[in-house]
């Protein structure tokens, strides 16, 4: 087989499926429905939130913690290519897999704990790794290295 552009692969690939989709689509418009039609439906699939009153007052420090977890989180798989590549000397999406794979890891291991320790566990977690990301930047850095 002679070699192809990747954007020539996926247009050759989307040629090939139109068919399939259009004939789907076909089926779906035209076909019978597979389930009698159920008074209230429509009003059943508008989303209904609620809070308790009881921890109403705990819904903005938890929302607050929610979130600088989510950003903290997400920056090391955001950097993970570029550590792999400076750390392990790689472009492999093997490597970084793995690696994202050992920091992904330690979720399995909820099962383990009760909810409540599991709660303590993960607020602790976010600022030991904070603490050591900040510790590691001064002695990594080039303005270090200079000195």
């Amino acid at each position: 087989m002679r070699n192809v552009a990747p954007a020539t692969k996926v247009a050759r690939q989307g040629r090939t499926l139109r068919p399939a989709f259009a004939s789907a689509v076909v089926s779906l418009v035209t076909g019978p429905d597979t389930v009698p039609p159920t008074p209230g439906a429509w009003r059943s699939l508008r989303p209904s939130v609620r809070v308790p009153a009881r921890v109403r007052r705990l819904l903005p420090v938890a929302a607050a913690v929610f979130l600088a977890t989510w950003a903290t989180g997400a920056c090391y798989p955001a950097s993970a290519p570029a550590l792999v590549d400076d750390q392990l000397h790689t472009h492999g999406p093997l490597v970084l897999g793995l690696v994202l794979a050992a920091y992904l890891a330690p979720s399995v291991l909820g099962g383990r704990f009760t909810p409540a320790a599991a709660q303590r566990l993960g607020a602790r977690n976010p600022r030991t790794d904070a603490t050591g990301t900040s510790r590691q930047i001064p002695t990594d850095s080039p303005s270090h290295l200079e000195r």
